[in-house]
């Protein structure tokens, strides 16, 4: 199915309607247009502007009023309950996603370059509601000044997700501050402990803000955001809750930067987060196979050495040697489990060295 709407039907009205037209209207304008009628002459016949008599003509547009019906379409009871789609909804609303609340618009909006993220949003949006939302393609020039006072002209693509609803607008905004300068996770997922919609909400987080950094032995997920209320300890938590290890420091410009350092905690993010959009996907799993050794598992390590040692007594040595783990990681383990699980039952001669013998207890 092809999501992206393009060519004239992309191509939104700039002015506003000066009244409120009616069916009535849009049918007139279309019959005379029909006729051969030139806009001037429609515009003298019926009152209508020119320009909403072209955009009538020449696009799928009607009335602001037929739009109210799509509006007032209600959300279904399963939209309230909390599931992975409106977690995700609800990440992606904190970050590059907006609630847009006008005497002419209540909306949900995305806009955004990377069109597989837009797709997925989209697809998201759709089973969450219920509703159709719209999706379009467009492409922006602009220029813009940088910090050091240069000029930078820029050519982009953009994809724009919008769902028009009323019923969505004011259920969403009752649970979600989502505003730029006073985000807060919302409290239902902070009082959840279900770690599938964890990892839906900070999906939705990290499509949005996160980028997954590889460079040289440098290996990274990053989160760069505002910080208001210490919204993003929030946000530490919920991943940590997912056994994620995070660490969060300043930026510029008043943002902080959450950031993902250690192998584990990034292997279990591709498990129970990971990316919608392909780029930061691939990025990702090049980190991952760029490890040569697997992640730290001090739990995993302290199970291999106990059976290590069911058979007959060992020096720290061989234990090393069995099991195929550092020597001094072995040694750390021992020592925590000396007493608890394992004792020393003898000596051993190692070359010039004497070695303790450790045994199960």
């Amino acid at each position: 199915m092809n999501y992206i709407k393009e060519g004239i039907n992309n191509i939104s009205m700039q002015g506003k309607e000066l009244r409120k037209y009616t069916l009535t209207d849009y049918n007139q304008v279309i019959r005379l247009k029909k006729r051969g009628f030139s806009q001037n002459q429609i515009k003298e016949k019926i009152g209508v502007s020119s320009t909403t008599v072209w955009y009538w003509a020449n696009t799928k547009r009607k009335p602001r009023f037929l739009y109210a019906k799509r509006k007032q379409r209600k959300l279904s009871l399963s939209a309230k309950k909390l599931s992975k789609e409106l977690a995700y909804i609800f990440g992606v609303l904190i970050g590059d996603g907006s609630l847009e609340i006008t005497k002419l618009n209540n909306r949900i909006n995305l806009l955004v370059k990377d069109k597989d993220f837009a797709i997925y949003f989209f697809k998201t949006l759709k089973r969450w509601s219920r509703l159709e939302p719209l999706i379009s393609k467009r492409r922006i020039k602009e220029s813009h000044q940088t910090k050091y006072g240069d000029w930078i002209k820029t050519d982009s693509i953009v994809y724009t997700v919008r769902l028009n609803s009323i019923q969505a607008i004011n259920f969403l905004k009752d649970k979600i501050n989502c505003r730029t300068y006073n985000w807060k996770v919302p409290l239902m997922i902070k009082r959840w402990q279900n770690k599938r919609i964890i990892g839906a909400f900070l999906k939705g987080f990290f499509d949005s803000e996160g980028s997954a950094i590889l460079h040289k032995r440098c290996r990274r997920i990053d989160a760069r955001i505002l910080n208001p209320n210490n919204s993003l300890q929030d946000i530490q938590i919920l991943l940590k809750k997912l056994e994620i290890r995070s660490t969060m420091r300043p930026s510029a410009r008043d943002t902080y930067i959450i950031r993902i350092l250690d192998q584990k905690s990034l292997a279990i993010f591709s498990k129970k987060i990971g990316f919608t959009i392909k780029r930061k996907k691939r990025i990702l799993e090049k980190m991952l196979k760029s490890y040569k050794r697997e992640p730290f598992d001090g739990e995993k390590t302290k199970k291999t050495i106990l059976s290590c040692l069911k058979k007959k007594p060992k020096t720290i040595r061989e234990i090393s040697l069995k099991t195929k783990k550092h020597y001094n990681t072995i040694k750390y383990h021992i020592k925590n489990l000396n007493g608890i699980q394992v004792k020393v039952t003898g000596k051993l001669k190692e070359g010039s060295n004497i070695s303790n013998l450790w045994s199960l207890i």
